[in-house]
């Protein structure tokens, strides 16, 4: 499988797509205790994130392993290099 120069765009475009990720630990950090310890509430951000993160990761591995077989030699080559 060759690698083209649009490739080289793979770290902006992958980049974005785990930008959701920071979302969702974000909203969880907003949700602590404001009054607990540093420790605590990140334990607490991780543990409410997790599941969604998981579930995020996932889809995204599922999209990337579909897109692989697309007949686009083009979306191919982007799936193979990302995912």
């Amino acid at each position: 499988m060759k690698i083209n120069w649009t490739n080289n765009k793979n770290f902006h475009i992958i980049s974005g797509v785990g930008m959701d990720h920071t979302y969702i630990l974000l909203e969880a950090w907003r949700q602590t205790n404001i009054e607990g310890t540093l420790e605590e509430r990140i334990s607490e951000t991780f543990r409410n994130a997790a599941l969604s993160v998981t579930v995020m990761s996932l889809t995204d591995l599922l999209v990337f392993c579909i897109g692989y077989t697309s007949p686009f030699m083009s979306v191919r080559i982007f799936c193979a290099c990302s995912g």
